[in-house]
C-alpha cells in the first residue's frame, strides 16, 4: 500500500462473476486485496488501463477518485449499495450481495487510505469471470 506522496498506487480492478444486474470484482492497490467492487452490467465501461485522479464530485459534494475513461463522463468510484445507484461508476464494498453489496462508505474509505497521499495514478480494469 501506499504511503508516499511521490510515487503512484497501482489500482487493479478485476471482474470476477455477473449476474442480470451486477458485475462484482476484486479491488486491489499495490497487488493487496482492499475491498469488493460492484458494477451495473447494463452501463459499465470496457476492460482497460485508464487514469485514476482525486478530484471534487459535483455529485457527492467531496473528493473522490474518478477514472478516466474516454467517450465517458462523470466515471466515479463512489459508495453505492445497489447497481441501481450506478451510472457507469464503481461502488467499493467490504461484501457482495445478489444486487450491490455492503458497507460502501467504510470500503472507500479504506480503498482511500491504501491508495495513499498520491492524486494521480492509475487502475488497471481486467475480466476474469469464473463460470
Amino acid at each position: 500500500m501506499n504511503t508516499n506522496s511521490n510515487t503512484t498506487a497501482r489500482v487493479k480492478l478485476v471482474r470476477f462473476k455477473k449476474n442480470d444486474n451486477c458485475v462484482f470484482s476484486w479491488l486491489y492497490v499495490d497487488d493487496v486485496f482492499i475491498c469488493y467492487a460492484f458494477e451495473n452490467l447494463k452501463l459499465m465501461f470496457k476492460a482497460g488501463s485508464y487514469h485514476l485522479f482525486f478530484t471534487d464530485s459535483i455529485h457527492f459534494k467531496g473528493k473522490l477518485w474518478h477514472i478516466y475513461v474516454p467517450g465517458h463522463t462523470g466515471i466515479e468510484i463512489h459508495p453505492a449499495n445497489a447497481y441501481t445507484q450506478l451510472r457507469g461508476c464503481v461502488a467499493p464494498v467490504s461484501s457482495i450481495g445478489v444486487n450491490g453489496g455492503n458497507e460502501s462508505r467504510i470500503a472507500l474509505a479504506a480503498l482511500t487510505k491504501a491508495i495513499g497521499n498520491v492524486t494521480v495514478s492509475s487502475i488497471e480494469v481486467i475480466e476474469s469471470f469464473q463460470v
